[in-house]
């Protein structure tokens, strides 16, 4: 079961985005998911540098209205090279342990001060340019988000622990006439086709989700609602799923309920308001300075 919690750093629809090779329309991957981190993760960067960012440095608008859609998209990779720039430390974390800043609890500073990454992944570890399934994709990212976790518990002294709380979000299901889901078999990264798009209603926006299972169909829509969403389906299978919207309406965050709702019903599926138990992590320690590089 899948669950997303609320932010309480900062704005509550404050999130995150992580800047990865790739469009967030034809890909679902899921997030990586940790029981605690109190000591460094085994992996580590080659090597890596945290800098202040340049004072007055303007931040990217785009990078910040995704920031509470995919915190995959908070870093990039290129081949070994991992990059992040212009993040605040409550972003570093959330990308390190791949939730929303939503799920942090934690001081409020942590969203001020910004800082860039730069870090070099080991030898054999890092992104091909193609030829990458899924299954090592996802490793690529949960190697290089443990590497990231070391990081930030050695320069920042970060220490957490996981904690679940009763909170407002949606529970996903299946509807009274049962799935309409079609299955699908194993994608490749990068997609070698946009067929995707022939599924677009025209004037319409939309993503696709290839072999995607619940767990990811859950944690898709809490990023797109900002809230939790629980997976109550029971359904098991991995299937290709289109959701289509308007921009315009897609853009007012009250709307966007009623809209998934619709997307949900078309697949036979019932997405519903309601009390469910999320996750959060909790930050215990950490340093608002990093160490020398």
């Amino acid at each position: 079961m899948y669950r997303s919690g609320i932010s309480v750093l900062g704005s509550p629809r404050a999130g995150i985005a992580l800047c990865l090779v790739g469009s967030l329309a034809a890909f679902c991957a899921r997030p990586v998911r940790v029981a605690c981190a109190q000591a460094p993760a085994a992996s580590a960067f080659e090597v890596a540098s945290i800098k202040p960012s340049a004072p007055g440095e303007p931040v990217r608008a785009g990078v910040e209205m995704m920031a509470n859609i995919d915190p995959r998209m908070l870093y990039s990779i290129n081949g070994r090279r991992l990059q992040a720039r212009g993040r605040t430390l409550a972003q570093l974390v959330a990308a390190a342990y791949q939730i929303p800043v939503r799920e942090i609890v934690g001081p409020s500073w942590m969203s001020e001060a910004r800082f860039d990454v730069e870090a070099l992944i080991p030898e054999g570890q890092g992104l091909p340019e193609r030829g990458l399934d899924r299954k090592a994709f996802d490793t690529v990212l949960k190697t290089a988000s443990e590497m990231l976790r070391t990081l930030l518990a050695e320069r920042f002294a970060l220490k957490v622990h996981h904690e679940d709380r009763r909170v407002s979000g949606y529970i996903l299901s299946v509807g009274k006439g049962g799935p309409k889901l079609t299955e699908s078999g194993p994608g490749v990264w990068p997609p070698t086709n946009n067929d995707y798009v022939n599924r677009i209603k025209p004037g319409f926006n939309g993503m696709q989700m290839d072999h995607c299972d619940m767990v990811q169909l859950a944690i898709r829509l809490a990023q797109l609602l900002g809230a939790p969403v629980d997976d109550q389906t029971g359904l098991k299978g991995h299937y290709s799923i289109v959701i289509q919207y308007t921009y315009t309406e897609f853009l007012e965050e009250a709307a966007r309920p009623s809209v998934l709702r619709d997307a949900m019903s078309d697949y036979g599926l019932r997405l519903a308001a309601g009390k469910i138990v999320a996750p959060f992590l909790v930050i215990d320690n950490v340093s608002r300075t990093p160490t020398k590089n």
